[in-house]
């Protein structure tokens, strides 16, 4: 089962020169999948895989998951689906969790340190 579709991960940069990666790290799937289905509604995917140009005009670090694969940011627009999205990212499978206004980062980091929630700006 699966509720997304690849594309929703590719790059946003927009540019024919693109030198992002295509494929998104297979338990980043898994993991967004079970969490979809906790929380019984639909996920937006606002950023998935990024190339360099584009991770920096996201102001994300240089070793950001996105450019490998393993992160994706998903869409939250009120206080209540903030909480449910983290909520139940622990419960699907999420070690490592973003805060931000608009979106909850989620990332399966194999090489960062486990078990960290941190907010951004």
């Amino acid at each position: 089962m699966t509720y997304f579709d690849y594309k929703e991960f590719l790059c946003k940069c927009g540019r024919p020169t693109c030198d992002s990666i295509t494929s998104i790290n297979p338990d980043l799937l898994d993991h967004l999948n079970i969490l979809r289905e906790l929380l019984k509604r639909p996920l937006v995917v606002t950023s998935g895989l990024r190339c360099e140009f584009w991770n920096e005009e996201e102001g994300g670090v240089t070793d950001s998951e996105h450019l490998v694969g393993d992160a994706a940011d998903i869409s939250c627009g009120t206080s209540k689906e903030r909480f449910d999205i983290v909520r139940f990212s622990w419960r699907a499978g999420f070690k490592r969790v973003g805060i931000g206004k608009t979106f909850i980062h989620l990332d399966v980091s194999p090489t960062k340190t486990p078990e960290m929630m941190w907010l951004y700006p």
